[in-house]
């Protein structure tokens, strides 16, 4: 119930294939870890989210081999 754990792979005609892995972890009843990598080029990221009835906010930084840390950040509301 607390953690979550998600694999993808990415396959473009022209490239390389991307692997993609993830892990959230549940710290508090509303707050959010997170953890990724990607291959091709090897791109780290981490964030945290918050969610409130039916408001998440995402903050989070990946860190790109030539572009160096860029920054997320989401508001979602469901409906």
């Amino acid at each position: 119930e607390q953690v979550l754990i998600n694999i993808e792979t990415e396959k473009n005609i022209d490239e390389k294939i991307v692997f993609k892995t993830g892990l959230e972890y549940k710290y508090m009843e509303k707050l959010f870890l997170r953890i990724g990598v990607a291959t091709e080029p090897v791109i780290s990221t981490f964030g945290l989210g918050y969610a409130m009835k039916n408001i998440v906010i995402d903050l989070a930084f990946s860190r790109h081999p030539d572009l160096g840390y860029i920054p997320h950040f989401s508001v979602n509301y469901s409906f």
